[in-house]
Parts: C-alpha cells; structure tokens; sequence
C-alpha cells in the first residue's frame, strides 16, 4: 500500500563452529560439531515509494548440532549416516528496521520450527585413487507458510540426493559433486498470509 519499497542493507557477523571427531577402532569414526548462533549486523540505505530512508537488519544465525558416524563395512565400502539440528526459530528474532518508516517494522518470519536433517550414503572405492559417493538426505519445511516471506524464503529441502567423486594423486585431491533435489511447490494465499 506504500509503494514500492527497496532495501539495501550489508554488514559483517560473528558466529564460530567446534568439531570433535573420535575414531574408537580402525573401521569406525564417529563425530560430532557445533555451530554457534551468529548475528550479521547490516545497515544501508532504504527506499520507500521514491523517499529514502535508513534501513537495519540484525540477521540472526541458527546454532546447529551435528552428529555422523562413518564404518567401513570392507576396503572399499563405506556406510555414513548423519542428523543435524538447526534452531530455525532463531529467524523469528531477526527484525528489520527502518528509521523514519516504522510501521514498516518487521521481523523476518513469525513462525519457524527448529528442524532435524536426517541423511545417509555409501562410499565405494572403485580402485586405488578414485572414490565414488552417493547418498540420502530429508528434512521437512521449516517455516510455516502463513509466516513465509519474499525476503526469506524456505530453502530447506524435502529430499536431496547428492553423489560425487574424490580423485587423489600424491598429496592432491580433487572433490567433483553434483545434486539433486525434490522440492514440492508451496502455495500461499493472501488470506493465510497477508504479506503476499
């Protein structure tokens, strides 16, 4: 209702990642690594219906947990399995801000749902130097669709299938991946979210 509404916002943020990896026998590796939750501070210029304006965001990072293990089934063949935590509701507490235009006040998204990835793959050494991997992962949307926004899309996937190939000469190594992934289409209406 107020015009067209530009924003151009940049900034730097902090956030930190610890990992443990523990190999109890030669053929088992297990791991787990956290991320921190981060924020990126931006901050620029705004334009709204021709007018300027200041614009902020505090965009807030999830913390995530990850766990994996790895057991190598023969010399060649390798199981992985992995889940990972992400606290997407950290989203709700980013919030952009406008300095004169403060009924534009908003937060990113009102309603997200901290969501586990769940996954797995095989490695399979197809001779000395050259890895072939393929594998599974799952994870459900995490923001609901009366809460989406433009300016935040979901991009958490419901299935990936990623495969790849690790080439090794000496001290090199050449990591080759590719993908793909299913995603349903989302549909929301004006009356379940105003916003759109």
């Amino acid at each position: 209702p107020v015009g067209r509404i530009d924003v151009d916002v940049r900034g730097p943020g902090i956030f930190g990642t610890l990992g443990v990896l523990y190999t109890p026998t030669p053929k088992l590796s297990l791991g787990v690594g956290y991320k921190t939750p981060g924020t990126v501070f931006m901050f620029g210029n705004a334009r709204v219906a021709g007018g300027g304006d200041n614009a902020t965001v505090d965009f807030q990072l999830p913390q995530q947990i990850e766990f994996g293990g790895a057991y190598r089934l023969t010399d060649r063949l390798t199981v992985v399995a992995q889940a990972r935590w992400t606290e997407f509701s950290a989203f709700e507490d980013t919030t952009l801000k406008f300095d004169k235009r403060k009924f534009l006040n908003r937060t990113a998204v009102n309603d997200a749902r901290d969501r586990f990835r769940l996954g797995g793959g095989i490695q399979f050494k197809l001779f000395p130097g050259v890895t072939l991997q393929t594998g599974f992962s799952w994870e459900r949307w995490a923001i609901k669709e009366s809460s989406m926004s433009p300016s935040l899309p979901d991009w958490t996937e419901y299935y990936l299938f990623p495969t790849g190939i690790t080439i090794e000469r000496g001290l090199w190594q050449i990591h080759l991946a590719a993908g793909q992934s299913y995603v349903e289409s989302r549909h929301v209406s004006a009356e379940s979210n105003p916003f759109f």
